[in-house]
This record gives C-alpha cells, structure tokens and sequence, in this order.
C-alpha cells in the first residue's frame, strides 16, 4: 500500500477540527483543508462519523474523470517569501480601539507573514501554497480546467481536488 502523509493535506485550523484528521469513508481515506482534497483507496473501516461529523466528500468526487481532459506539468516552483504583516506593521503589537497594545496574532509578534507566489497552470491561477502539497505525489497528473472549477490530479493509488484561485481582474 502507497505511504502518503494525508495529514499534511488536513486543516490546522482549530475551529474546523471536523478535518483536521484524515477520514475514512466507503473505501476511500480523505484528507482536506477546505481547499485541496485529497483520498487513496483503503480497507480500513468507515469512520467518517468519528469524533466528528465529517464532509460528504464523495459528493465532491462525484463525475471525477479525467480521461478527456489535458494534464500539465506543474512549473517551477518559487517558494514561499516572508512579508511585512500588514496587521502591525511589522512590529509585532497591535493597537486596538481603545489604545491599547496588544500582541500580534496574525504574525505570532514576528512582524512578518508567508506570502505564497500564485502560478498560471492553463487556464486557471494556483497558489504555490497547495502546488507544493502535491508535486512529489508518486504519479502525479494534474488536469486544471477553469478558474471557476476546481482543478482535477491523480497520483499513485489517489486522485485528488484542487481549488483554483479567484482573479481579481474584471471580467
């Protein structure tokens, strides 16, 4: 069986503890962020209610087929740069409304945040933050459609949803 850390693809968000561990359901294992999804067959049992109630995520896989679309190639990847917060400025304290300063908890009082580079793969634009996640999947075959859909990647054993960047450009 194909060894891929699913919990490197789950949530670390505490407020979305539901995927912040992978997740098992009618013979697929999952593991989401709310952003990209990924799952690999298993033959664990069904825990997908377990300790909390879990996204139907098969319905997200639902019509997942890629025999007509085109793969790309995921371009070179620039890597993550740190920046200014632009909460404190820099300096690690916050002001609030009534004066007073507080420690930073956008930056963890550091004065810098991660900017992830964002890339164009056909006709879609995709963070480098999820890109990273799945360039060394064993087998990887990446199948971007539309900004508006989220793009499609198998692997090795898996198979996989990306979600695309919004543009901010008018249309």
């Amino acid at each position: 069986m194909l060894n891929i850390e699913l919990q490197d693809f789950c949530s670390t968000d505490d407020c979305r503890e539901s995927i912040m561990t992978p997740f098992v359901r009618d013979g697929w294992k999952y593991a989401t962020d709310g952003r990209i999804m990924v799952r690999i067959k298993t033959d664990e049992p069904d825990d997908s209610g377990q300790p909390h109630k879990r996204p139907n995520a098969a319905k997200l896989f639902e019509g997942f087929d890629v025999s007509k679309l085109e793969a790309f190639n995921l371009p070179e990847l620039k890597g993550v740069e740190n920046q200014t917060c632009r909460y404190c400025s820099g300096n690690g304290v916050q002001t609030c409304s009534l004066g007073h300063d507080h420690d930073c908890d956008e930056c963890d009082t550091t004065g810098l945040t991660e900017k992830w580079p964002e890339q164009d793969i056909g006709k879609a634009r995709f963070s480098e933050r999820f890109l990273v996640k799945i360039k060394n999947l064993p087998g990887l075959r990446f199948y971007p459609t539309t900004a508006e859909t989220p793009a499609l990647f198998t692997f090795d054993n898996g198979e996989g949803i990306l979600l695309a960047c919004v543009r901010k450009e008018c249309r």
